[in-house]
């Protein structure tokens, strides 16, 4: 009798575990299926900026024109966005200018011949962000959007202000499914800045720096006499790593002046 109720008990219990993973199937299935459906973005459809990386597409370069590009908008979340109709780009549009007096009117688009495509960043805590369409490419399949985005350097001064960048231009029309790819540009770091120090032993700070100054690479120095320091600017088509040699070279056969630094700091200048 104990065998048969413990029997019992036993398949009931398989048989909830099995559905439990059963329905657990299905959420992952549906789960995919809503993503997949997401990153078609095909029609007045919205996404996240794509992270594909902007390369090389195979297929023919459509022209677009720029609607608006900046860094301030009403609309806070990353997204991409493809209007082909003048209702939804028209509630867009409405979200994009809010807050701003006069409000700027709507763009005349002829949605028989155009579409609206649009990047956002979403909101940033400062200035130094953007984003660019760069490219717009027709396959034989699809619409592919190429951007690219910008962000501050660590060493750069931004504004302390919210910013949301975006990028909203019109193309030809296609009913072809639309796909975003999304890369980030690599800046050179600046060209340094080179930095020497002086004593008290240099009485003529200013015909010091005319003197170095007559070098062919230098373009400029600048005295801080305050400080005994003097700023030594190169032509950039020199490399850092020569500039500074050149510059060592030269505060090696002058009295009482020593090389200090550069800015930035020559582990940020990439290869010499």
């Amino acid at each position: 009798m104990h065998f048969f109720k413990n029997t019992t008990r036993n398949r009931i219990l398989y048989s909830v575990v099995f559905l439990l993973l059963a329905a657990f199937v299905v959420v992952i299935i549906v789960v995919n299926s809503k993503g997949s459906k997401r990153d078609s973005n095909t029609d007045d459809s919205s996404g996240g900026v794509g992270s594909f990386g902007a390369a090389y597409v195979d297929g023919d370069e459509l022209n677009f024109e720029t609607i608006e590009h900046g860094y301030y908008s009403g609309i806070k979340e990353s997204g991409s966005q493809v209007f082909r109709s003048s209702s939804k780009f028209e509630v867009f549009w409405n979200r994009h200018v809010m807050g701003i007096s006069p409000k700027p009117s709507l763009p005349n688009v002829d949605f028989t011949n155009s579409m609206i495509v649009n990047v956002m960043r979403g909101e940033k805590n400062s200035g130094g962000y953007g984003i660019e369409i760069k490219s717009i490419v027709e396959t034989d399949s699809e619409i592919v959007v190429l951007s690219e985005t910008t962000d501050p350097c660590s060493y750069c001064a931004v504004t302390q202000v919210l910013t949301q960048p975006f990028h909203v231009v019109e193309t030809q029309a296609s009913v072809k499914p639309v796909r975003f790819r999304n890369s980030a540009a690599v800046d050179p770091p600046p060209y340094p800045l080179f930095i020497l120090s002086y004593n008290d032993e240099v009485k003529e700070p200013y015909s010091e720096a005319a003197n170095i100054k007559k070098h062919e690479s230098v373009k400029d120095v600048e005295v801080l006499s305050s400080l005994q320091m003097m700023y030594v600017h190169f032509y950039e088509d020199k490399v850092p790593c020569a500039a500074k040699e050149i510059l060592l070279e030269i505060v090696g056969n002058m009295d009482h002046f020593e090389y200090l630094e550069a800015d930035p700091l020559e582990e940020n200048w990439g290869p010499c």
